[in-house]
């Protein structure tokens, strides 16, 4: 058996194990990544050809990746080159994001890999990935078969984050929708989990009586008004703050390190701001809130249970200091 070959069955064959590695550890969300790659790798994206230099330019340059869930089908790789302390890998893959996506996008990337010995094992010194099904132009001018040239990746990237941006976010008040909530939940549940913060529920008063009175046009500009309102009260109190409406005219505000008197000084900015956002119809609607303050081990979903029956109860109060049945829930 000659030298070369043996290199390639030893160090070239553990360079291979390891990059396949690498591209399974990326479609995992697996943070073991890492372990593979030298702190001065070179990578270069598909989005642009666009060269980072260094592990963390490299972490940020794929950040999407760990946000985003797919898989990939028809993996080839292949050992261009092998010595003791080097290794080259080329291939190609298909990259399918999932069904939970909400969307569809397939495409065919090639790759090349160089891998040097470091620590006795191979890591990664540099990674090239092209999308070689789409033509990267940065000008408008047709092609020779007619279409137009465009930077798929860019235009990709652009998608996801308005679709992103879409599913996560009320159109109307601008605010976090309840999608956010349900999709960010472990996080923000391991925020909860940690005892401190607390979740404010509010809902508003009179609400019905207005879209009655005055119409689907000034209950939305209600509704926005408040929304403003939230924001400014918050801001002035807290920075950091998590608002959620939750459907209709209901909304959420968290926050993981506030206190008891930092949520009861937001209830009484939005009172005032309420009365200049609302102006004219401040006689009509008002807003009822609940509080509950994070306990160790309390989790979210218990805290926003907790919020919202305090805001009902606020509410039940409220309607019979007016003579008004309660009508909610």
């Amino acid at each position: 058996m000659s030298a070369e070959l043996s290199l390639l069955n030893s160090f070239g064959r553990e360079a291979l194990r390891v990059t396949r590695l690498i591209f399974y550890y990326d479609a995992q969300h697996d943070l073991r990544l890492w372990d593979h790659v030298l702190p001065g790798v070179t990578y270069i994206s598909p989005i642009n050809q666009e060269e980072f230099i260094g592990i963390a330019a490299y972490r940020d340059a794929i950040k999407e990746d760990f946000e985003l869930w797919f898989d990939i089908y028809e993996e080839k790789y292949r050992l261009d080159h092998a010595t003791e302390n080097a290794a080259v890998v080329t291939g190609s893959y298909i990259l399918q994001y999932r069904e939970e996506e909400n969307f569809f996008f397939m495409a065919r990337q090639r790759f090349t890999a160089l891998l040097v010995k470091a620590d006795g094992r191979p890591m990664l010194k540099h990674l090239h990935i092209s999308d070689p099904d789409y033509t990267l132009r940065s000008d408008s001018r047709k092609l020779a078969d007619g279409s137009f040239g465009f930077n798929v990746s860019n235009e990709l990237s652009s998608f996801v984050s308005r679709l992103r941006i879409a599913a996560t976010h009320d159109r109307m008040t601008g605010l976090y929708n309840r999608n956010y909530l349900d999709s960010d939940y472990d996080a923000l549940n391991a925020i909860s989990l940690k005892g401190r913060g607390f979740v404010l529920y509010f809902d508003l008063n009179g609400f019905k009586q207005v879209n009655d009175r005055f119409g689907h046009d000034v209950g939305d500009e209600v509704l926005k008004g408040f929304a403003s309102a939230l924001k400014d009260s918050v801001s002035a109190v807290l920075q950091g703050t998590c608002l959620i409406r939750m459907g209709g005219d209901e909304f959420l505000c968290l926050h993981n390190n506030g206190t008891r008197e930092d949520a009861a000084r937001i209830v009484r900015e939005l009172k005032a701001e309420c009365a200049r956002h609302w102006s004219q119809y401040a006689a009509y609607v008002s807003f009822s809130a609940g509080m509950a303050r994070a306990r160790p081990q309390m989790t979210l979903n218990e805290l926003i249970s907790v919020s919202e029956r305090r805001m009902r109860r606020c509410k039940r109060r409220l309607s019979v200091s007016r003579g008004v049945p309660y009508a909610g829930r």
